[in-house]
């Protein structure tokens, strides 16, 4: 019966391992099937962290394999009932996974995303998208004539309104009035053919700026440019066409630069838009419906006084106000029509035209400060569609 315990016990022996100074450790290896008979021998490590910390120079590799192993298995598999150890480790093991996945994106995203010093210079993108572009979008017929509707509209007033401007008495006055009133808000409708430029290059520029060769402030300083080629020209045909055909008084140039700067706020205005919307159609229901509504506040179909308070901030944001405003003190303010603010009908508010349309000299700022707050209404639009663009994005690259 000794022998059997002696040879039962010994069934389930231990491997020695020997040191490099030849001493002999002992450390528990299971054998076979009788390893529920094996007595565990103290861990010399807690984790396969601590083969890293201790001194591991007087061991052999086999004694550090089999104790990393056996650590590695009670703290991962958790054999003994250890459950908080297994907690920790796969928890650490998440938080590392975690780690590493934000490690991998943040690479990711700092090589896709352009570098301030990757992008082209400013001004020689702006340079070479006005070089070689504007060339082909002028010679491009439909892009040319989606810019030639004041034209049209400059014939068609022209010879309606022969010399309507150049009689005081009240029918011909009240057609004038009504005569400027279309002339402030026709650029404001003219510009939505220029919104099917920036939507239809939208994919265009978005790989492009993704690319790092230019800057979205380029960009817009080159359409704006573009624009200006053309809305200089188209300006001056239209307003002198209107200016002698109808008779008008006042000064030709401040008519000039009063259509120039609607037409181009009018421009930002339709870009503003077309960067907002996220479709074609969308753009198209936005810009008449926003021109539509600010005809209603320009002073003409009711003066801004007669207004309810809760609608007269309007009128204060509404730039094709400013135009009218401006346009009427051209025609019938100082260095206009002959007497000075021609008699209309006697009102608590005045006998003159511009007594009864509240745009006395008392009460409103001259023409040149309206050209002015047209002119800002253009800045503070362009600086919104800038913001815009630099934000808001549609599509994915």
């Amino acid at each position: 019966d000794d022998d059997g315990d002696d040879d039962g016990e010994e069934s389930d022996a231990a491997a020695a391992a020997v040191t490099a100074d030849g001493n002999a450790e002992q450390v528990a290896v299971v054998v076979g099937g009788g390893a529920h008979n094996a007595k565990k021998q103290p861990m010399m490590f807690d984790s396969p962290r601590d083969v890293l910390t201790r001194d591991c120079s007087t061991l052999s590799f086999a004694t550090i394999s089999a104790e990393v192993s056996a650590s590695s298995s009670n703290t991962l598999m958790n054999g003994d009932g250890d459950e908080e150890s297994g907690e920790v480790m796969s928890h650490k093991k998440n938080r590392n996974l975690l780690r590493l996945k934000k490690s991998k994106a943040r690479k990711v995203w700092a090589w896709l995303r352009p570098r301030r010093h990757e992008h082209t210079c400013g001004l020689t993108s702006f340079a070479a998208l006005l070089r070689y572009r504007t060339p082909a979008n002028l010679r491009d017929l439909k892009w040319v004539t989606s810019r030639l509707g004041g034209l049209v509209f400059g014939v068609v007033i022209a010879t309606l309104y022969v010399g309507v401007a150049g009689s005081l008495q009240p029918k011909p006055i009240m057609d004038t009035t009504a005569l400027l009133f279309m002339l402030a808000i026709l650029p404001a409708y003219a510009a939505a053919g220029y919104m099917p430029s920036l939507i239809e290059e939208r994919p265009l520029f978005y790989r492009e700026r993704n690319d790092g060769l230019y800057a979205v402030w380029s960009y817009l300083a080159y359409k704006f440019v573009e624009e200006m080629i053309v809305a200089v020209p188209v300006s001056i045909l239209f307003s002198v066409m209107v200016y002698y055909a109808a008779a008008m008084s006042g000064s030709v140039f401040y008519m000039i630069m009063c259509m120039l700067a609607t037409t181009m706020t009018g421009v930002q205005l339709a870009y503003l838009v077309a960067v907002l919307a996220p479709t074609m159609n969308a753009a198209n229901t936005i810009l008449p419906l926003t021109v539509t509504i600010m005809l209603f506040f320009t002073g003409l179909l009711r003066s801004v006084s007669d207004m309810p308070i809760y609608w007269r901030w309007f009128a204060d944001v509404s730039f094709v106000r400013y135009t009218w405003n401006g346009l009427m003190l051209n025609q019938f303010g100082p260095g206009g029509t002959t007497p000075e603010n021609p008699t209309w009908l006697p009102t608590d508010k005045g006998s003159g035209v511009l007594d009864f349309f509240e745009l006395s000299a008392a009460s409103t700022p001259g023409k040149w400060m309206q050209f002015l707050y047209v002119s800002l209404f253009g800045i503070a639009f362009l600086l919104l569609t800038w913001l815009s663009m630099s934000h808001v994005r549609h599509t994915t690259r």
